[in-house]
């Protein structure tokens, strides 16, 4: 595929891989321990090889991760989950977001209470700091619905999509949305020019 690059001042410079901060290997670490603990995290780490499991025993959250270096180990947890991988990757987003929006430790606790439209326009731009390129952005497309664009990445991973999209899907929840519909159109993993979310929901 060949995919035309463009850039966007302030946003992002082209680069020939895909890479997100260790603050979401952490957020995979919390994942697996919160079902199993440690002794279901040891069980994945043993099953990788030994590049592989390197990269989870010494994270850095400040540092950058190729996306397809972590598929391994979210490859993995599914499986010692006994889920199918779509499922176990939706989770894992859903985690994140139950995270965030703590109403104690949560960093986007300040959002518990305001319409999920308020929160998807600014989540959208920050997606933009966990990625070393790329660009997302946020459309509305109704008054209770909306697109999300992921724009000039070389590759993804399913993971990577699949856990942004519930994510999204599980803030809506929490920010009230009910009867929330969620669904990937477009992925660069399928050679798809860009990635693309579609979410409709129900005001409370």
């Amino acid at each position: 595929m060949n995919t035309q690059y463009r850039v966007v001042p302030g946003y992002w410079v082209q680069h020939d891989t895909l890479e997100v901060t260790g603050w979401v290997l952490r957020s995979r670490l919390e994942f697996a321990r919160a079902h199993g603990g440690d002794e279901r995290l040891q069980r994945v780490l043993q099953a990788l090889d030994e590049k592989e499991r390197s990269i989870w025993t010494s994270i850095d959250i400040n540092a950058w991760y190729d996306v397809r270096q972590i598929e391994p180990f979210e490859r993995e947890l599914a499986r010692q989950l006994g889920l199918d991988e779509e499922t176990a990757y939706i989770r894992m987003g859903e985690f994140s977001a139950d995270r965030a929006f703590h109403p104690e430790r949560g960093h986007y606790r300040r959002f518990l209470g305001q319409p999920p439209e308020v929160f998807l326009k600014l989540a959208a731009k920050w997606q933009n700091e966990y990625y070393n390129t790329g660009l997302t952005e946020y459309y509305p497309t109704g008054v209770t619905s909306c697109m999300i664009r992921t724009r000039y990445i070389p590759y993804t991973t399913r993971p990577n999509c699949l856990s942004n999209l519930g994510f999204f899907r599980r803030s809506i929840e929490i920010l009230g949305g009910q009867k929330v519909e969620a669904e990937e159109r477009r992925c660069v993993a399928h050679d798809d020019e860009w990635c693309e979310f579609h979410f409709a929901w129900q005001s409370g």
